[in-house]
C-alpha cells in the first residue's frame, strides 16, 4: 500500500513558489511511515514544500518495501513512475529494497540518489546537496532559491527534528525502536533493518509532547520488533513499561495504543500497566502467523500453539473487553491441510477481532526460500480465501458483542456540519458515529447500535474530552 504525504505543512507556505518542492511515497510497514514522515519534516525544515505524488515536484522520494517479491515489485514500478515524471527532477530511492538492492535500483532510468536505512537519516542532506548542485536552468519548479540552512547541530536528522506543523490528524504512529535480532525463516527485515536499536526513553517522550502540541490526541507506539524495546537501553525491557507510565501521564494524551508485539513479549507486568491505566487502548496485535507446530519450528517463532493461547487467556483475563488483532501466513513450505486446520483452530479458539491474511512468497536471501516442498499458488489461495472467511466471521461476532455498549472513539474525520464522524474505538473497531457539534480530534463516548459491514454504527452519548 502506498502511503502519499498528507498533513504536513511548511511554515512559510506563502513563499511557496520560491522554494523547491518534493513528493514522497510509501511502501510498506509502519515504521516506514515513520521513516517517511521523517525526512518529510526534514525536508521542511530546510524550505522545502510537499506536493502530492502526482504534481509537478523538484524531488520525488520513494520509501520502499522488500519484505516480499511483490513488494518489491510495487516499489520498482513506482520507482519507474516518478523517472517517467520530469527529466529534471531528482528521484531519491531510500528504505528496505534500497538497503538490499541498491545496485540494482541506481540501473533504473531516472534514479539519481539510493540511500538505504542504515543512512536513511543523511537523505535530507543529500538531497539538498543534489539539488544545489544543479543548474538554476534544470530545476523544474523553484526559482531563487537561496542555500537550505544545515541541520541543528544538537539534532539527529530524521530522528528528533522538531515537529512541523501536524494538521487532518489526530493519531500519530510514534516509532520507538528499530531493526529485529530475530531470525524468522520467512522474513528478510533483520537483513535490512539491521539489529534492534531502542530510542531513549527522555527522547520517545519529548517527541510525544510536541506531538501532543500539535494536536495529535492518539500515540501508537511502532517499532519493528518492538517487544525487543529496551534490550540495549541500562534497564532492560523494564524501559517499555516506563516508557508507557511516561507517557500515560501526558497532560492532552488521550490514548496510547501498543502496535504488533511477540506473544513470548507480552507478560502479567505489560497486562497490569495496560489494565491499570485509563489511557491505555485495552487491543493487542499478537501475530500467530500459523497454528500447527511444526510449522511455527520450521520458522523459528519461538513459541507454540499452546504457548500462544495461554498468553489470550492471561490478556483476556486482565483485559475482559479485549480487542485481539493478528497476522497469519498460509502457504509456508511444506504446509500440510493438517498443519493449516491447526492453524484454523488456533484462530477460531482466539477468537480474533480481526485478522490479516497472508500468501506466503519466496523471498530470496531467506532460508524458508530454500526450503522443499513449495507449496502450490492455488493451494494458498483455497487457505487464504478460507481464512478471510473466518475472519469476517470472527469479526461480526466481537462486534455484535460490544454492541449496546459504551465505548470511546477518537474522531479522525468529521462532515463539514459536524453531525457525523469516522473513528476508531479503543478496541479497534471502526465507528460511524451520529451527534451534533462533533470536532477532529474529539475522544467521545458512543453507544454502537449496529454493525454495517466492516463498521459500527453508533450515536454519541457525551464528549469527554
Amino acid at each position: 500500500m502506498g502511503l502519499g504525504l498528507f498533513g504536513l505543512h511548511g511554515q512559510d507556505s506563502a513563499a511557496q513558489g520560491m522554494h523547491p518542492r518534493f513528493a514522497i511515497y510509501t511502501l510498506g510497514c509502519k515504521a516506514n511511515q515513520y521513516d517517511s514522515f521523517a525526512i518529510s519534516r526534514e525536508l521542511i525544515l530546510r524550505g522545502w514544500q510537499p506536493v502530492s505524488f502526482d504534481e509537478p515536484a523538484d524531488a520525488y522520494i520513494i520509501d520502499t518495501c522488500t519484505v516480499t517479491s511483490v513488494a518489491d515489485r510495487k516499489s520498482r514500478k513506482v520507482i519507474r513512475r516518478a523517472g517517467r515524471a520530469g527529466s529534471n527532477a531528482i528521484v531519491a530511492v531510500t528504505g528496505c529494497a534500497a538497503e538490499w538492492a541498491a545496485d540494482k535500483l541506481r540501473q533504473i532510468s531516472g534514479v539519481e540518489l539510493v540511500v538505504g536505512n542504515r543512512m536513511k537519516n543523511r537523505l535530507a542532506d543529500d538531497l539538498c546537496r543534489a539539488y544545489e548542485e544543479r543548474p538554476s536552468s534544470n530545476r523544474p519548479t523553484s526559482v531563487g532559491t537561496t542555500a537550505f540552512p544545515p541541520a541543528p547541530a544538537d539534532e539527529h536528522p530524521g530522528e528528533t527534528a522538531p515537529l512541523i506543523v501536524l494538521t487532518g490528524r489526530a493519531r500519530f504512529l510514534l516509532k520507538i525502536q528499530d531493526g529485529c535480532n530475530r531470525r524468522c525463516a520467512f522474513c528478510i527485515v533483520p537483513h535490512v533493518r539491521g539489529k534492534s536499536r531502542s530510542r531513549p526513553v527522555q527522547e520517545v517522550v519529548n517527541e510525544a509532547h510536541e506531538l501532543i502540541e500539535q494536536g495529535i490526541r492518539e500515540v501508537v507506539l511502532t517499532g519493528i520488533q518492538l517487544g525487543d524495546y529496551g534490550r540495549d537501553l541500562e534497564a532492560g525491557r523494564r524501559s517499555f513499561l516506563h516508557l508507557v507510565e511516561n507517557l500515560t501521564a501526558i497532560d492532552g494524551l488521550l490514548r496510547l495504543r501498543v502496535s504488533s508485539m511477540l506473544p513470548q513479549d507480552i507478560d502479567t507486568d505489560l497486562l497490569s500497566v495496560m489494565a491499570n491505566s485509563a489511557k491505555v487502548c485495552p487491543h493487542l496485535h499478537i501475530p500467530l502467523q500459523s497454528g500447527s507446530d511444526r510449522i511455527l519450528k520450521a520458522m523459528h517463532r519461538g513459541y507454540t500453539a499452546a504457548d500462544f493461547l495461554s498468553v489470550i487467556d492471561a490478556a483476556r483475563t486482565a483485559l475482559p473487553d479485549l480487542g485481539l488483532t493478528t497476522d497469519i501466513m498460509v502457504g509456508f513450505p511444506d504446509e500440510s491441510n493438517e498443519d493449516f486446520n491447526a492453524t484454523v483452530s488456533v484462530a477460531e479458539q482466539a477468537a480474533f477481532s480481526d485478522m490479516h491474511i497472508f500468501k506466503y512468497s519466496q523471498r530470496p536471501g531467506t532460508e524458508a526460500a530454500q526450503m522443499p516442498e513449495q507449496v502450490e499458488h492455488s493451494i494458498k489461495e483455497q487457505r487464504s480465501d478460507r481464512l478471510f472467511t473466518l475472519s469476517a466471521q470472527l469479526n461480526s461476532v466481537y462486534a455484535e458483542t460490544r454492541l449496546e455498549k459504551p465505548a470511546d472513539v477518537l474522531l479522525e474525520s468529521v462532515s463539514a456540519d459536524g453531525r457525523t464522524g469516522v473513528g476508531y474505538t479503543e478496541t479497534y473497531l471502526r465507528a460511524s458515529v451520529r451527534g451534533t457539534g462533533l470536532h477532529e480530534g474529539e475522544l467521545v463516548t458512543i453507544l454502537p447500535r449496529q454493525r454495517e459491514k466492516d463498521h459500527l454504527i453508533a450515536d454519541v452519548l457525551h464528549n469527554p474530552s
